[in-house]
């Protein structure tokens, strides 16, 4: 996209980073009700804000794991 002035910097423009993740998901076999998330994402840009408007960082990567339990088909629990 192009660029646009920014809403939280004065004398600003901003746009969306370019960048790219892998992300996965899996149960245990022998436990269908328990499982794991695997996130990993790559950004670039000198000035990206991936963990908030304060903290930009050059190129920032992040890894995300969670794993999630299911009693029943309709519940599901999530911790990331």
């Amino acid at each position: 996209t192009n660029w646009k002035n920014s809403p939280d910097f004065d004398n600003y423009e901003e746009r969306p980073a370019n960048g790219w993740d892998i992300r996965t998901e899996g149960y245990l076999p022998a436990y269908p009700g328990i499982g794991g998330k695997l996130v990993y994402e790559q950004y670039y840009g000198d000035r990206v804000g991936l963990f908030g408007k304060d903290n930009q960082q050059k190129d920032p990567v992040a890894v995300t794991a969670g794993v999630n339990y299911s009693p029943f088909p309709l519940m599901k629990f999530n911790v990331e």
